[in-house]
């Protein structure tokens, strides 16, 4: 018995530095429905539209900010909970061993509304064109049709 304890030791030592200098990847990959949303995550814009994957080291609260032509913009928190390799004393002989970690979040942007002044010049193009057709008028001027 008393010489299992240091084998036993020297295993676990080994598999705790099998590991060498891996690091756990954690990343948080956030999505917009429609995508190709702009976005900025705490304050920052990012280089590239919706989707985006980026590289974190903290869990927590993330700010997110979308943008998107016809679109209404949101601003929302993300929360990334914390695994048991997030608290101290556990991080690092979990780091060396525990799968990467993944979180995907998936925003809904909402259509803005028409703007009610440009609906309306437009109902008044199409009727005036309407009205032109049905006159037998040219559609540009000086041409014979």
């Amino acid at each position: 018995m008393p010489r299992r304890v240091p084998v036993l030791a020297l295993v676990l030592v080994t598999l705790l530095l099998a590991g060498g200098c891996r690091t756990m990847k954690r990343t948080l990959t956030i999505d917009s429905v429609p995508s190709g949303a702009t976005i900025w995550v705490n304050g920052e814009k990012q280089a590239s539209p919706t989707p985006v994957t980026i590289d974190f080291t903290w869990y927590g609260w993330w700010e997110v900010r979308l943008e998107k032509e016809g679109y209404e913009s949101l601003s929302t928190e993300v929360h990334v909970k914390s695994r048991p390799d997030g608290y101290p004393l556990i991080d690092l002989p979990l780091e060396r061993v525990a799968p990467d970690y993944h979180v995907r979040r998936t925003l809904r942007l909402v259509p803005l509304d028409p703007d009610p002044e440009e609906a309306d010049l437009q109902a008044v193009r199409e009727r005036a064109e309407a009205l032109r057709d049905r006159a037998g008028a040219p559609r540009v001027p000086g041409s014979t049709r």
